[in-house]
């Protein structure tokens, strides 16, 4: 279990926990644990993907983008590499490949909050 799932269930816990204690509610004090684990099973997962907190090995949105940047690099240098300067056009897709894959790492790992927030 990852500690984003660890958090999670722990937070889910102290809720049900915290339900059961309210005497208005109708659920005995040893229904806790199957309550949480049920709960956990039925939407953790998705709570986990819908916040982007898999690790970053598990993320398609990460490893499309190293491989783009990868990619755009790989024929950057070999376009200098062979002597001849690239032309604006290989440059302009090169840069483009690079500069967007870097902004959706940092989006990906480093920003917490979306464009105008």
């Amino acid at each position: 279990m990852t500690d984003a799932a660890k958090l999670l269930k722990t937070k889910m816990a102290a809720a049900v926990i915290a339900t059961i204690a309210n005497p208005d509610v109708p659920a005995k004090s040893d229904a806790a644990a199957p309550i949480i684990d049920a709960a956990f099973k039925a939407v953790g997962a998705e709570i986990i993907n819908a916040t982007n907190a898999e690790p970053f090995y598990q993320s398609r949105v990460t490893i499309g983008a190293i491989m783009t940047l990868m990619g755009g690099s790989y024929s950057l240098v070999l376009d200098f590499m062979d002597g001849v300067p690239p032309g604006v056009d290989d440059l302009t897709g090169q840069l483009t490949a690079i500069i967007g894959a870097a902004v959706v790492l940092y989006g990906r790992w480093v920003a917490t909050k979306p464009f105008g927030q």
